[in-house]
């Protein structure tokens, strides 16, 4: 059996020129230290109606992102943003 090595596929150049998908971290441009906080978020970004037009001009006035922003502020957190945090985890 032997396999080839794929030079190029239209699929995988797309998906390597998208943009990391829009969340409330990337809306709000930090992430906290904590684990679950930050993957429930993504989780809930994930499930919102709204999610294939995520981006700065709808995702402004969502609660989850005044929520993540108030919480954040609250305990001082002003940390890496969540492109590093993919990478790193």
């Amino acid at each position: 059996m032997t396999t080839s090595v794929i030079r190029y596929s239209p699929a995988i150049k797309l998906i390597e020129t998208q943009p990391p998908r829009w969340d409330a971290l990337f809306q709000v441009d930090r992430v906290p230290p904590w684990k679950v906080f930050t993957e429930s978020v993504m989780n809930t970004c994930d499930r919102c109606p709204l999610n294939s037009a995520a981006g700065p001009e709808n995702c402004r006035l969502c609660p989850l992102v005044e929520f993540v922003e108030i919480t954040l502020n609250a305990v001082n957190i002003n940390t890496k943003n969540r492109k590093q945090y993919r990478e790193n985890s």
